[in-house]
């Protein structure tokens, strides 16, 4: 009886362990200096060498020179058969001189069973990923890194046997596997060095951040906007009226300078916050040198005069394409700086039923109808605003395409 209840109160253990990693995030984000799970669900990842803790994204990050590598527990491996899960980390790379090897898992070294690698090509700048189940059941693909960013974000989402590959929040690959594609617990997830590297590989330079697990695929929206922007301009390219002023917003930085122009118009108070006042549209380029990085960016602060605003002219786009490849994935007004004010924004099928509806001029309709996809085809939108002291009503039909 005794071998009962204490093989009955592991099993409540696993249950529990399990029920609280379906309702949360496994972060690993190194803040405090240490190898441990941000929530206490996992258990410390394994070090070797002596990774330096320095400034990163919110907090601090892990610093690799060659010699480091982070061993995640086996339990993690657990993760990568749930149906539904996004994987999400960010690095930079430092003396890219030959090729580097950021993170790897494989059941052995002969195929490719329970296989995946994230690796630096230096001769073409390229990322190299791979993960594949078997010599028949395998994605392979080659990205060109930005050169203009130094923090890239590694984003991989599944949904039941769909694997959607990111960098850098832009889709690389949409891979439909014929099964689950397990991480081996033989040779677990390890960043900085793989065991089944090739002749002329290094382990990782550079720094990691933010290493997360969820149990929920991630849409392209989603994904977007959980993005940081280290060292980039937060705000996008903006219209206001002649005579006012817009603050340009930056992501998290190291730097402790950074570089503007043109400077005509530009309050550098706070030069992580500039408030430009420019006299008519003007592209700002901001530059960050920090560590190994050049780090440039641009916003567009488009002019227009009050007078010239045509209120009946609202913008929305005629079609648009909510497939997951982080393009045109949501339909909305583009040129919001003309309302005062939204009575409402709805969207119609052609039987005449609503299927959304906002009360905001920066709501967007993301393609869904109580968390289904709608199909191809025409639809309806109607839009109720004001502008300059009037309301306006505006319906028209637009285009959905998968």
């Amino acid at each position: 009886m005794k071998f009962f209840k204490i093989k009955f109160t592991l099993f409540l253990l696993v249950i529990s362990f399990y029920s609280v990693l379906s309702q949360s995030s496994v972060q690993y984000t190194f803040d405090n200096c240490d190898y441990k799970e941000a929530q206490g669900l996992m258990a410390d990842v394994t070090v070797t060498g002596n990774p330096a803790c320095v400034c990163g994204l919110n907090g601090n990050s892990l610093l690799f020179e060659g010699n480091d590598t982070l061993v995640f527990p086996k339990t993690y491996s657990d993760l990568f058969i749930r149906e539904s899960y996004t994987f999400d980390f960010y690095f930079t790379l430092v003396d890219v001189q030959s090729d580097m090897d950021i993170f790897a898992t494989s059941a052995n070294c002969i195929g490719n069973d329970s296989t995946m690698t994230l690796k630096y090509l230096t001769a073409n700048d390229e990322l190299l990923f791979f993960m594949g189940s078997s010599s028949n059941n395998f994605m392979i693909n080659l990205t060109k890194l930005d050169p203009s960013i130094c923090w890239h974000r590694f984003t991989l989402v599944k949904s039941e046997t769909e694997y959607f590959y990111y960098l850098d929040n832009v889709l690389q690959e949409r891979f439909v596997s014929r099964e689950n594609i397990p991480v081996s617990k033989t040779n677990p997830l390890t960043f900085g060095a793989n065991k089944c590297s090739v002749l002329g590989s290094v382990p990782m330079n550079g720094q990691l951040d933010n290493i997360s697990w969820t149990e929920r695929a991630l849409s392209p929206l989603e994904i977007a906007a959980s993005y940081i922007f280290p060292d980039q301009i937060i705000t996008r390219d903006t219209t206001i009226f002649s005579g006012s002023s817009v603050s340009i917003a930056m992501g998290s930085s190291c730097a402790q300078t950074i570089g503007w122009s043109p400077l005509d118009n530009l309050d550098l108070t706070n030069p992580f916050a500039p408030i430009a006042t420019p006299d008519e549209s003007t592209t700002y380029t901001s530059v960050i040198n920090y560590r190994h990085c050049t780090i440039t960016d641009t916003v567009r602060i488009y002019v227009v005069d009050e007078d010239d605003i045509d209120c009946n002219n609202i913008l929305l786009p005629k079609a648009f394409t909510p497939n997951n490849d982080g393009l045109n994935e949501s339909y909305g007004i583009s040129n919001q700086f003309i309302l005062e004010g939204m009575e409402f924004f709805q969207i119609f099928d052609r039987s005449g039923a609503k299927l959304w509806e906002a009360q905001t001029e920066f709501s967007t309709w993301d393609g869904t109808f109580k968390g289904q996809p709608m199909t191809s085809g025409l639809y309806f939108y109607k839009v109720k605003y004001r502008c300059k002291g009037e309301e306006f009503l505006n319906i028209d039909s637009f285009t959905l395409i998968r």
